[in-house]
């Protein structure tokens, strides 16, 4: 599904995303995927319920106010204690499908917001 435009400037959005695959700009990723405004790379992550604060590190790099955790086709619940540590730093968690999470970045990024989109593909 064609998410929406490309109109951030210089700010990176996703053009799309259908199960297995986004689209950020003119390239595809078939890869777990960490996106910011500034920023996109594979992500080390397959597996929501067993998702822990280290494997989020590089996603926190960048002081997100809000992280989008997008789960793939459907929505599953991270371990409690990951939703506790993020909260404890500060930044909310949203978590979502990743259809969702792409559309919800792309708002967010739009609106200049602190936020980054760890996303399952």
């Amino acid at each position: 599904m064609k998410i929406v435009p490309d109109n951030a400037g210089e700010g990176l959005l996703i053009r799309s995303y259908e199960p297995g695959r986004i689209r950020v700009r003119d390239k595809y990723h078939d890869c777990p995927l960490l996106i910011s405004r500034h920023r996109v790379q594979a992500w080390l992550a397959d597996n929501i319920e067993t998702l822990d604060l280290a494997q989020l590190e590089p996603a926190l790099a960048d002081r997100p106010e809000v992280l989008l955790l997008g789960c793939g086709p459907v929505r599953i619940q991270p371990p409690q204690r990951l939703i506790a540590d993020l909260g404890a730093r500060g930044i909310g968690l949203e978590i979502m499908d990743s259809g969702a999470a792409c559309r919800t970045y792309n708002i967010l990024a739009c609106e200049n917001r602190s936020v980054v989109a760890a996303l399952l593909a």
